[in-house]
């Protein structure tokens, strides 16, 4: 062993017994492991949360979704989803007319309208794109012929249930007694649940034959393909070749595109719980400063005799940089065998409790992602490191005479 190690790990020792570590080097160590593993449950508990809303949008819509760029929609859609599933990384692709309707209890023009996305799918080829039917149902997963399914949190608002009917209202037409509004009555069937309070508020589902008798569109007319891919995550090279292949005349939008401003309010709200909770770890190397600095104080005559006898300034200089870097290494080791711990029985045991009705989760989730923990541990060290430099500076500047000469 080197001497800069022998005596820097020595200096961390008590001096009343050479096997104790001192109280000030144990509050220092303590700082740091409480700073990492509070660090790692919040940042592996906010990746859960990510990770289950992630889930639920990308089963709830479709991964791409491609629309004509010219007012009208999309012809001839039938072959174009044919194009589109042969595409290296699609699973599944499937038509959908997506407008906006007023949906009410009731016919008459006094009674509450509320605005709903009255999106008409194809009940047969649904299922390779979202997962619709997968969502709690109470009813019908699909529906038939003039059938409507609702969100749960819309079908509260119209205060209706399976069995009873709606009255969707859709577009003005003209007539030879002036423009009159289209209205049809639909059989509600199934009501769902998707977790998503956006989806569950606004949205509703018919088949596609009854969305194009609501809407009195072409049979060969709809909005746009949604399309399902392997990897979520593929969507930029995806769109890439989808666009390559159905030309200038489309437009493709991602699930990160249509949510991009979601996304980034979740990782700007993560970067900022980063940000406070390393701020315990600056904390404790403000601890550990203190700490060499009173080391080096302490041990002032012990410096000079080290200079005295030879020892460069280098030498002194790793001596307590070794110091800050033991205390760093051990409290973010400590730290981060108590975060993992802590994340493993979170997550087998179930430990804590949410109320599903807020959440929709019934306990917290935890997603351990190993470059989070590469990043915190770099951090923590970098930091201890850095605490180490002041003092350690301090110390190899001291004038040997100077030290021993009140000694």
């Amino acid at each position: 062993m080197k001497f800069e190690w022998f005596i820097g790990l020595r200096y961390l020792k008590s001096r009343r017994g050479k096997s104790l570590i001192s109280i000030v080097t144990l509050i220092s160590i303590a700082g740091v492991a409480l700073g990492v593993m509070a660090l790692i449950i919040v940042i592996s508990v906010m990746n859960g949360f990510d990770k289950d809303l992630m889930q639920r949008i990308t089963g709830s819509l479709a991964h791409i979704e491609v629309y004509s760029r010219f007012y009208g929609g999309m012809y001839d859609y039938k072959m174009l989803t044919e194009k589109i599933k042969k595409i290296d990384g699609v699973i599944g692709a499937s038509p959908l007319i997506d407008r906006q309707a007023m949906l009410s209890k009731y016919a008459g023009i006094e009674s509450k309208k509320i605005g709903a996305a009255l999106r008409a799918i194809d009940p047969k080829l649904e299922g390779n794109v979202t997962d619709l039917a997968k969502n709690n149902f109470l009813g019908k997963k699909y529906p038939d012929d003039n059938e409507i399914i609702l969100g749960t949190v819309l079908a509260n608002q119209l205060e209706v249930s399976v069995g009873q009917s709606v009255y969707a209202v859709t577009r003005l037409v003209r007539t030879p007694n002036g423009p009159r509004a289209m209205i049809r009555k639909l059989n509600v069937a199934g009501l769902f649940k998707s977790g998503i309070y956006e989806i569950d508020a606004n949205f509703a589902y018919i088949n596609l034959t009854t969305g194009q008798k609501v809407y009195a569109i072409n049979e060969d007319l709809v909005d746009s393909i949604q399309v399902k891919l392997k990897d979520p995550f593929a969507t930029e090279k995806v769109s890439g070749k989808i666009k390559e292949l159905l030309g200038q005349m489309f437009e493709v939008l991602t699930w990160q595109e249509r949510h991009q401003s979601f996304f980034f309010a979740l990782r700007l709200e993560k970067f900022a719980m980063f940000v406070i909770l390393l701020l315990i770890v600056i904390v404790a190397a403000f601890n550990i400063i203190s700490t060499l600095i009173m080391v080096v104080i302490e041990k002032t005559r012990e410096i000079g005799i080290l200079k005295s006898m030879g020892a460069k300034n280098k030498s002194i200089l790793i001596i307590f940089l070794i110091e800050g870097f033991v205390i760093g290494l051990v409290g973010t080791f400590l730290g981060l065998t108590g975060g993992l711990v802590s994340c493993y029985l979170l997550q087998k045991y179930k430990l804590i409790s949410l109320p599903e009705a807020v959440y929709n989760l019934s306990t917290m989730p935890v997603d351990v992602q190993p470059f989070y923990i590469f990043l915190i541990a770099f951090c923590s060290m970098a930091i201890c490191l850095g605490a180490g430099i002041l003092p350690a500076y301090r110390a190899a500047k001291l004038d040997p005479v100077e030290a021993l000469r009140y000694e």
